[in-house]
């Protein structure tokens, strides 16, 4: 009867586990959806990848970090710099966006009247 119980609150705690991973894995694609989702994130990730098997070896030698990890480390803090940077565009004008839905980055010009 015991090994029942174990089994449910086991079963129930693997559910709640796997939904969260599932809710937080959808907030985030809405995340790089909205602010990532171009050229540049293609380039950036096919980039990083040859960069870290070029130099897995070198690497690993002088940082004891998997290299999978640092792969998702060095996306996410691309993914951070991003939003931040699209932020601060928004927030003081900077960003011109087309009709295709991305945006153009451009200082824009304050003119006197």
């Amino acid at each position: 009867m015991y090994w029942l119980i174990v089994a449910i609150v086991m079963g129930i705690l693997f559910i709640i586990t796997g939904l969260l991973i599932i809710g937080i894995g959808y907030q985030v694609g809405k995340i790089y959806r909205k602010y990532c989702w171009d050229i540049i994130s293609i380039m950036v990730a096919i980039t990083s990848t040859a960069i870290v098997i070029y130099f897995g070896e070198w690497i690993k030698s002088v940082i004891p970090i998997n290299l999978i990890v640092l792969l998702l480390l060095v996306y996410v803090v691309y993914i951070g710099i991003r939003c931040y940077v699209k932020k601060t565009g928004e927030k003081s004008g900077d960003i011109i966006k087309k009709n295709t839905g991305r945006c153009l980055y451009l200082p824009v010009l304050k003119m006197k009247h």
